[in-house]
């Protein structure tokens, strides 16, 4: 599922760049975002196991937004479910090659990952 991800987000992030090209991303969900022009982006753990339907991917997505504004409540207190470091964020990957940050700090900076 690695490659469908690698190939998805980019994807997303490309058109969402061209739809919005007056929002910035960022990955600090501690900070509350100061306006409606910024684009908060994480990333999710999830897994189907034990689901066989078509729609178990779209399953896996709710849970994962589910999981996030269960978290969101308490930004201050809501943990990343990854916490190792060094970290090579593929999310700060994505946002580098979709030209929403230059930053190259992005690839080691730990963004929210999300249990679900």
């Amino acid at each position: 599922m690695l490659v469908t991800a690698l190939t998805i987000v980019p994807h997303v992030l490309s058109r969402l760049r061209v739809l919005a090209p007056g929002v910035s991303a960022t990955m600090d969900w501690r900070t509350p975002l100061a306006s409606e022009t910024r684009l908060l982006v994480f990333e999710a753990f999830v897994t189907n196991q034990g689901k066989s339907s078509d729609a178990r991917h779209i399953e896996d997505a709710y849970a994962a937004i589910a999981a996030f504004q269960r978290g969101m409540e308490e930004p201050e207190t809501f943990a990343s479910a990854v916490t190792e470091d060094p970290c090579l964020s593929l999310i700060g990957a994505a946002l580098l090659r979709t030209e929403w940050t230059t930053d190259l700090r992005a690839l080691s900076r730990p963004c929210l990952v999300v249990r679900a």
